[in-house]
């Protein structure tokens, strides 16, 4: 597995692409995140994408998708979480950055586990969203 760092001009018609085959519908790429992070297999096929914005304290996940025709599974998607927490705490070591919430959503059971198993906290009852403290 690679994972790389693409930006929304790049990488949106593919997300595009993404989203419709979820039945899915984007914001204007200009209300999307720039960072685009994309998990690809050794083939070098791009199975999932997440957007990252960073503001202040808080980096927050936007619009992850996979690549339905790339049969994708959903442990890759942890690993592309788990590699956005390592970017977080490398971001954190230049001094304009001080990250102490990573944030997300999540609509799919199997994603929730992992998320709590990880020690992400639900932090709203209505909604499925999740905040994992970065020490």
């Amino acid at each position: 597995m690679k994972i790389r760092q693409e930006n929304i001009e790049n990488f949106y018609p593919t997300m595009l692409k993404w989203a419709d085959a979820h039945m899915f519908a984007l914001p204007d790429r200009a209300l999307m995140p720039w960072d685009i992070f994309v998990l690809s297999d050794d083939e070098g096929v791009d199975k999932y994408c997440v957007g990252l914005w960073i503001a202040s304290h808080v980096a927050i996940t936007a619009f992850p998708l996979s690549n339905i025709e790339a049969k994708p599974s959903v442990k890759n998607l942890y690993k592309l979480y788990e590699y956005l927490e390592e970017y977080i705490k490398k971001l954190n070591q230049l001094e304009e950055y001080n990250i102490h919430i990573f944030w997300t959503t999540a609509g799919k059971d199997g994603y929730k586990k992992f998320l709590e198993k990880n020690k992400w906290i639900k932090t709203l009852t209505c909604e499925d969203h999740f905040v994992k403290v970065i020490n």
